[in-house]
């Protein structure tokens, strides 16, 4: 059956309404807006909408899951490793998509990939995998987040870098902070602003406080209530403190068996 609507009375305002069993199947108002307020749209084949163009999903939806309010991208061949995918073009060219490569027909896995062009071309810039693991810049991750690249953690005030180079891992603190680690919530060690290392203490207050100062600047400084150092040679008698000056020996405490 052909509706044509090119003919007849030209009324401002009017619509055109296409109805099965006296129920609004689709509208087109004087706008040019197509509604289908009961029913699906189902597409095969390419569509194009052109112009200024907006494509608007209306539904109630109270959970995750439900997909009552979705977009819905079907891949009905059922072969493994094919994919179903969002592009975004310009003037036809693709500048970015979301696409789902689909592992598993049979039991409906896949994973998920983020791709977009810049400079370097058009490439993954994440990926999640169908286990749940998240790489980015790697397509293959082999942990639950796997980064090829620096990573940067900002908040208003500072930030750090955990960066790769070469066989060496940078841990760099943007500012005038510090690198605090912990454990069960609390700290347990840090590295200042000026490069101290502090085990059981939080700032170098030299003698003053227990645990061990390590200083930038070569003193090593440990305070305790009680034995402070425990030296314990192993093995063969000898040396087991060395005093030396300008790399020199110039006093020793050493056992020779007999104390």
């Amino acid at each position: 059956t052909t509706i044509n609507a090119d003919k007849g009375q030209n009324v401002s305002g009017s619509m055109l309404k296409l109805s099965v069993d006296a129920t609004n199947g689709i509208t087109i108002d004087s706008n040019h807006n197509v509604s289908i307020p009961n029913g699906n749209l189902d597409v095969s084949g390419t569509t194009n909408l052109n112009g200024s163009t907006s494509v608007n999903i209306g539904a109630s939806s109270s959970s995750f899951g439900n997909h009552l309010c979705s977009l819905r991208i079907d891949n009905t061949d059922t072969t493994n490793n094919n994919w179903a995918s969002l592009v975004f073009d310009s003037n036809d060219s693709p500048v970015a998509e979301v696409s789902s490569r689909i592992t598993d027909h049979a039991n409906n896995y896949g994973d998920l990939y983020f791709a977009n062009r810049g400079s370097g071309g058009y490439t993954t810039k994440m990926f999640i995998k169908q286990d749940g693991k998240v790489g980015i810049g790697t397509d293959n991750p082999s942990n639950t987040l796997e980064v090829v690249g620096n990573v940067k953690f900002t908040n208003a005030t500072f930030g750090a870098f955990i960066s790769p180079y070469g066989d060496d891992t940078y841990i760099n603190m943007l500012g005038s902070g510090r690198i605090q680690f912990r454990t069960n919530g609390s700290e347990a060690m840090r590295i200042d602003s000026s490069g101290n290392l502090l085990v059981g203490k939080t700032s170098a207050a030299g003698q003053s406080t227990a645990g061990i100062e390590a200083r930038g600047d070569g003193v090593l400084i440990a305070t305790k209530a009680g034995t402070v150092q425990y030296l314990n040679r192993t093995g063969s008698d000898g040396t087991i403190l060395n005093f030396a000056k300008d790399g020199t020996t110039v006093g020793t405490i050493a056992n020779d068996g007999a104390s």
